[in-house]
């Protein structure tokens, strides 16, 4: 899936299924507080430089920063 500006660690298809976009793979410690995303290698940001672990951290801190009304962050 192509999208102008913004991409997703993974995305839900019609189906139902849950499927990888930034992330090809990634798996959760038996607790789960831990998970380990593979990045799909190639990925790019629209100014050409490519994604690091670093920024898909970011991405997912921003989600769970205190006051954030994502939905993305709520537990």
């Amino acid at each position: 899936m192509d999208y102008t500006m913004h991409n997703h660690i993974g995305e839900i298809t019609d189906e139902g299924e849950l499927i990888g976009e930034v992330a090809e793979s990634w798996e959760a410690s038996p607790d789960v507080k831990q998970w380990v995303f593979r990045i799909r290698e190639g990925m790019e940001f629209h100014d050409g430089r490519p994604v690091r672990p670093e920024d898909v951290i970011a991405s997912i801190d921003y989600h769970r920063r205190a006051g954030s009304a994502s939905v993305g962050g709520r537990r």
